[in-house]
């Protein structure tokens, strides 16, 4: 392991090289990272300066592409699906380790060199969260490093608050957003909420913009005079201070509109993405399918530039970005304000250019652009956030509803950039889904409180009616990803179930005290993640399997095998494990199959005495109980598996995450043994 991560981290300097080679040509050609491509007589100089854009495009996405796909291919993504699923209870494999944060970090700096269409705010998320895990087991297994102080919280519900935490802290990072953070994990995140996780959370958040705060101010020459805003920063909106009442019907509209075109988004974007789960699936597809789109973004913003060139002498300079692009010396091009630069500065172009900066028909055409580049952007295997651009998307065409209402009526509606901030909010609300966080996140990064009760009107309607259409951009890419979420509340046919109806039955018990060959026979005919303890009489024929005892993790039978916990033999002492050898193993615990695969023949002979380490008092159900109590035991209370019993505490049947899911999924034909294999 230590040589392949050798060799791993030795490789990174080679696509630093290619970056490196590659940005000094595309300073060459271009100037300045502002200038853009300059007009010629004869033209000959525009189709080497965008060759050459396009290939340094296509370096950067192929040279990120290469490092997912060859070290951590999980890095791939936003993140914010995978913490989500990993909050509500699931275990998905590399998700928090170190390896996945440097690839991310590395591959979201080359994506956006890339000019894909992505944000950065994402991916933040899924740094902190990766962060926080590794401060929750003070180690770093990759690298052999670790601190046995920190073996307190080397348990899953420690590891899964700190994540929690984590998340806040990339958001308030991302944003300058705290309390948005915060609200973030509890709305999207959190599955278990109490009041000690609610001040961690606010306060690694605050942590968070803080030291990002210090970190600027140090880069800006002057230490310690703190600046608000997060990596993201949108502007004061000096001229957005205020509204009337008339307006807010407008806003609805709006959120009306945005909610539409988030299902519209989803909707196309779940195509692409189960085209991409048939017929991408190897390494060298899923690297062209990256380069082959941002070739193709870069050439059609080339196109839209050459066809809406829009250019304006330097002297009316009014804007906040401006670029020449294929206009003459002493002009700058206002498509190139929205083309050639990073989402995140088009935004804010958008934000705070005053009104007639931009050409209505330009932005109609932007926002057929965003949209699609965004929709075919999202769901590759890059580091990309989505934040960013759908913010970008609804800017657009919310500015063009400003720009429309101050053509008719500039009296009434003076400032066009307050539409456009709505319009981001909405068409973000109808993407994600979410409205609690999203209004506070926007209030926080704008520094605009009096405009949280538009912004909050206009994401209530952008989700509902997103809702009506399609579920949310994170959890469709849940279910086309097979993780087994478990939503906020079950569904009603709940009501009308018992746990007789969902449980599985014939179950897989252990006695208290057993052979290691019957406990390879069982484990390989059932491989599950825990098994009942029994005591007393079985009735397999009338599914009644003994008397409940307790319950045993079989990472727990595994650790008692690695470590020869048999029962003694001939007057021996008898072996015990200690919390030393439980904390050596968190979390990569030694798997049951290959511990018995490696046992020998002896071993198979000595017997198991699981009753000094299973759990006495698990958590059991009778068969009568309905559905959604059941349902809200495993909810609130976090839990992987359910024993059913009797009234007289006889193992009638199991109740484990993968019965719930496929419950869920039964009505729509969605039952498919790839949707539960990634649970245990």
């Amino acid at each position: 392991m230590s040589s392949q991560l050798t060799n791993n981290i030795a490789s990174f300097p080679k696509i630093s090289r290619l970056a490196r080679s590659n940005g000094i040509q595309f300073r060459r050609w271009s100037g300045s990272a502002s200038a853009g491509v300059t007009a010629d007589s004869d033209g000959s100089r525009d189709m080497d300066e965008s060759t050459a854009r396009v290939s340094f495009y296509a370096d950067m996405v192929t040279g990120e592409e290469v490092l997912d796909q060859k070290y951590e291919p999980v890095a791939g993504g936003s993140g914010i699906p995978q913490i989500k699923c990993y909050l509500n209870g699931l275990n998905i494999p590399f998700i928090l380790r170190a390896l996945t944060m440097m690839v991310k970090a590395i591959g979201i700096v080359l994506t956006v060199c890339g000019g894909l269409v992505v944000g950065k705010e994402g991916p933040m998320i899924h740094i902190g969260s990766v962060i926080a895990a590794g401060f929750s087991q003070g180690r770093i297994t990759c690298f052999g490093l670790s601190c046995r102080c920190f073996r307190y919280f080397r348990n899953d519900a420690e590891k899964r608050d700190f994540v929690n935490a984590g998340a806040a802290a990339g958001v308030a990072a991302a944003f300058g957003a705290p309390v948005g953070g915060l609200l973030f994990t509890l709305e999207e995140g959190a599955s278990f909420i109490f009041q000690r996780l609610t001040w961690n959370t606010l306060f690694a958040s605050m942590v968070s913009m803080f030291t990002l705060a210090l970190f600027r101010s140090v880069i800006d020459g002057q230490p310690f005079k703190f600046t608000p805003g997060g990596l993201v920063s949108f502007g004061m909106f000096e001229n957005a201070t205020s509204y009337n009442v008339y307006e807010l019907m407008v806003f609805v509209l709006m959120g009306i509109t945005g909610g539409v075109l988030g299902a519209c988004f989803v909707a196309l974007n779940k195509s692409l993405s189960e085209y991409r789960q048939s017929y991408v699936k190897t390494r060298p597809a899923k690297i062209i399918d990256a380069v082959l789109i941002s070739v193709f973004t870069t050439v059609l913003s080339f196109m839209i530039l050459i066809s809406m060139s829009d250019c304006r002498s330097l002297f009316q300079k009014d804007a906040y970005e401006s670029h020449q692009v294929v206009c003459p010396n002493g002009e700058y091009n206002r498509v190139g304000a929205l083309l050639f630069t990073t989402p995140a500065r088009a935004l804010n172009a958008l934000f705070h250019d005053p009104p007639c900066s931009f050409n209505n028909n330009m932005l109609f055409i932007f926002v057929l652009y965003t949209f699609f580049i965004a929709c075919i952007t999202y769901g590759l295997s890059v580091p990309c956030g989505l934040f960013i651009p759908s913010l970008l998307l609804g800017a657009t065409w919310g500015r063009v509803t400003g720009e429309l209402l101050y053509f008719f009526s500039p009296q009434n509606f003076p400032d066009p950039s307050k539409f456009a901030l709505i319009g981001a909010a909405a068409q973000l609300g109808g993407i994600v889904r979410m409205i609690a966080s999203l209004t506070v996140v926007l209030m926080e990064a704008t520094g605009n409180v009096i405009l949280g009760l538009p912004v909050l009107i206009t994401l209530i309607p952008a989700k509902y009616v997103g809702d009506y259409f399609t579920e949310g951009i994170y959890d469709m890419h849940i279910t086309l990803s097979g993780m087994a979420l478990l939503p906020w509340e079950a569904n009603t046919r709940c009501v009308q179930l018992r746990a007789l109806n969902v449980m599985t039955s014939p179950v897989a018990v252990l006695d208290t005290v057993m052979p290691v060959r019957e406990v390879y026979h069982l484990v390989f005919n059932h491989p599950h993640h825990a098994f009942p303890v029994v005591e007393g009489d079985r009735d397999p024929d009338n599914f009644k399997y003994g008397r409940l005892v307790g319950m045993i993790s079989a990472q727990y039978i595994a650790l008692m095998i690695k470590k020869k916990i048999y029962n003694p033999l001939n007057g021996e002492d008898a072996p015990r494990l200690t919390a030393n050898d439980f904390d050596d193993a968190y979390p990569r615990f030694y798997k049951l199959k290959d511990v018995l695969l490696n046992a020998s023949d002896d071993e198979f002979d000595r017997s198991l005495d699981f009753r000094p380490y299973m759990n006495y008092a698990p958590y059991r159900v009778s068969v009568d109980m309905s559905m959604t109590r059941v349902f809200a035991l495993f909810r609130r209370l976090g839990l992987r598996h359910l024993p059913v019993v009797d009234d007289f505490n006889q193992v009638r049947g199991m109740i484990t995450r993968k019965d719930l899911c496929r419950f869920r999924f039964a009505p729509a034909g969605k039952v498919a043994e790839r949707v539960f294999s990634r649970i245990f």
